[in-house]
């Protein structure tokens, strides 16, 4: 793999890592489209902890502030619910976990063509679209226990307008059914940005909080891919030049990804998103038929 390969393929780790559009379905389009060898496991494995050290270097405050929530000897509102967040992290991790170790052979083996790709960019497109467009009225009745001297009238303008409802909290179940949903994103094309954010939203978190979450489960689920790789890149000759260009590469534009999206949704919504997808899994259908 020359160094163009390496740094174009990092760029596109990066920038679809995080949006809800698929890392995976991307990768395998690039290389279709240009004809390009699979670059193999060590490559894999170098973007991975390149988009892991992007995200954790966007939210590195927030996840100080939650380590150190679980070491301190204090316990006011704001350490229990870092507290409760980070064990939450780590449960619903777990099912991605396990089924990323039992099944991810079986499916890059067997589920990695254009067709499929295509048709779950469309699937997962409509959920996403969907999601997005009921989020408001899902989460209002959290609005309306919160502001509910603003009255009723007044409360659901606002929900109909921007659609940026705060639930400013998640609780164990909206986490739970997040962490179960990752495991269809080791099918190419889902995404797992895309249908944790998806679930998420059907789930009644506002958009932000939903994107939110989103990347905070990828750290521990992308570290643990990764390190499942680790001997195969020692087998095959550790770091070089591309390696290292591409892992820069998905770094990078995985950060400015992630900051895109967070900044996109304190007024947009997810539907730009839901469109591209639909719109790429058509064109890929419709190439591969003719």
């Amino acid at each position: 793999m020359n160094i163009f390969q390496s740094v174009f393929l990092g760029f596109v780790q990066g920038i679809t890592e995080f949006l809800p559009i698929s890392s995976s379905a991307h990768l395998i389009i690039a290389r279709w489209i240009f004809d390009w060898q699979d670059p193999g496991i060590a490559f894999d494995v170098v973007l991975h902890f390149g988009t892991l050290i992007g995200v954790v270097w966007f939210f590195f405050p927030r996840w100080i502030k939650t380590f150190k929530s679980v070491f301190s000897q204090k316990s006011n509102d704001e350490i229990k619910f870092n507290r409760k967040l980070f064990l939450m992290i780590v449960v619903a991790t777990v099912p991605a976990g396990l089924a990323g170790y039992f099944f991810n052979d079986i499916i890059e083996s067997n589920l990695r063509s254009p067709m499929i790709v295509g048709w779950t960019m469309i699937i997962f497109g409509v959920l996403l679209y969907i999601g997005d467009k009921i989020s408001n009225f899902k989460s209002l009745p959290a609005l309306l226990r919160k502001e509910s001297r603003a009255g009723l009238p007044a409360l659901l303008r606002k929900a109909l307008q921007a659609g940026q409802i705060s639930n400013l909290n998640i609780n164990w179940r909206q986490s739970l059914t997040i962490g179960f949903s990752q495991t269809l994103a080791l099918i190419p094309g889902v995404s797992r940005s895309g249908i944790t954010m998806t679930t998420g939203l059907f789930g009644g978190l506002d958009r932000k909080t939903a994107a939110e979450f989103s990347f905070l489960l990828a750290a521990p689920i992308i570290f643990g891919a990764g390190a499942k790789e680790i001997p195969d890149l020692v087998k095959s000759g550790g770091l070089s030049a591309s390696l290292i260009l591409g892992f820069l590469s998905a770094m990078i534009f995985s950060f400015l990804a992630v900051k895109f999206l967070i900044e996109h949704l304190e007024k947009g919504s997810y539907k730009p998103f839901a469109w591209y997808r639909i719109i790429v899994g058509i064109l890929i259908i419709g190439v591969v038929l003719l």
